[in-house]
């Protein structure tokens, strides 16, 4: 049997949530911290080539960087964002995420393989981390592979829509691709109809009603959620109970950024809700999508699920095991339902999309290391 590496905490995947549980388990004091990510580009996950901008202005990022890394904050693209008084495009945001994931391991703090993860055996004491070429051992164990989008044909059982309805997803839109078979789809004025009431959603609404000037939107939603609020009062006000960073929707208990959409996509927000679209966007609420009128394509928006790492014991046989979200924001990792809890070990991320969600995530991951010794 070959060696077995021997290591504090691994981590898995090395987007923003990795990158931020890497920084928080540095500054906990843990030695030895190895990130598995099968990624070209590591550090910023899913945000490279999105075609939308971020909730932040370039100094908010900037103001940011000593919170992430002290030694981020001379980076040229540091330098970059910090003259951007306006919003960020998500490609700049992922720029600096990268730059900041590359400063991390030339200071030593975390080491980063380009592998992919086979499976992960849970023993008594730890974890073995099998990826294709090696095996290492640690005592904490981080799961932070990101997430893909809701799969379109689960999103039709949901909705009782025909598989063959042409579909595009978010990131599709966002990323330009399929835009051939876009464009032909959309000829004369064809409906559209939007899965979603999230900022992703109006989004893709804005960049579709540019591109394409005759189309009509129908937004798609399973509750009132307001994409943002003026002020923490205002939300109050409506019932939803609001931290700092994030809204409750009182309906469907989801978590929304606070500040919500900014830009033109707030703008179409503001103008929907003043009933300024009444003939070219329309809301439906708690309505099967093959209920609605749709020439030729939905566009899904409704977010993300977490990618599933399999877990074994020390038999290989697959844990049927479950993460239960934490006030503190990360989650317990524990067998199925009701069952134990695996100890030093948590999930993380999933879902924000811009650098300030990385100080979040390093929050979280403190909290977790702290509760969970």
């Amino acid at each position: 049997m070959s060696q077995i590496d021997q290591k504090e905490l691994v981590i898995i995947g090395y987007g923003p949530a990795g990158l931020g549980a890497s920084l928080a388990a540095y500054e906990s004091g843990l030695q030895g911290i190895l990130a598995f990510d099968p990624s070209k580009r590591i550090g910023a996950g899913g945000l490279h080539g999105l075609d939308i901008l971020s909730n932040s202005k370039g100094s908010d990022f900037t103001e940011l960087l000593p919170q992430l890394l002290p030694g981020a904050a001379r980076l040229e693209i540091a330098r970059e964002l910090s003259k951007i008084t306006g919003l960020v495009e998500l490609t700049k945001a992922a720029e600096l995420l990268e730059s900041v994931a590359q400063e991390a391991i030339r200071e030593k703090v975390v080491e980063v393989e380009r592998a992919q993860v086979n499976r992960v055996t849970k023993l008594p004491n730890g974890y073995h981390i099998h990826t294709p070429d090696r095996t290492v051992e640690a005592e904490w164990l981080v799961l932070a592979p990101g997430g893909v989008e809701v799969l379109l044909d689960e999103l039709a059982k949901r909705n009782e829509l025909h598989p063959l309805q042409p579909a595009f997803t978010s990131g599709e839109i966002f990323r330009n691709k399929r835009r051939e078979d876009l464009d032909e789809l959309l000829r004369g004025e064809p409906r559209v109809v939007i899965v979603g009431d999230s900022h992703g959603a109006y989004s893709v609404a804005d960049k579709l009603l540019k591109t394409y000037p005759n189309l009509r939107v129908d937004f798609h939603k399973n509750s009132r959620t307001r994409p943002f609020f003026e002020s923490i009062d205002e939300a109050g006000r409506l019932g939803y109970e609001v931290s700092e960073s994030d809204l409750l929707c009182p309906e469907t208990g989801y978590l929304n950024r606070f500040n919500g959409i900014r830009g033109d996509a707030r703008q179409l927000w503001l103008k929907e809700r003043n009933g300024l679209l009444e003939d070219q966007v329309r809301t439906f609420y708690n309505v099967a999508l093959s209920e609605i009128d749709q020439d030729v394509v939905i566009v899904q928006a409704t977010g993300y699920r977490p990618r599933k790492v399999e877990i074994v014991d020390s038999d290989n046989i697959p844990l049927d095991y479950v993460t239960k979200p934490t006030k503190e924001g990360f989650a317990k990792i524990q067998e199925g339902a009701n069952g134990p809890t695996f100890p030093n070990a948590f999930a993380i991320g999933l879902g924000h999309s811009s650098t300030d969600a990385t100080t979040f995530y390093q929050k979280q991951a403190i909290s977790a290391f702290e509760l969970l010794r």
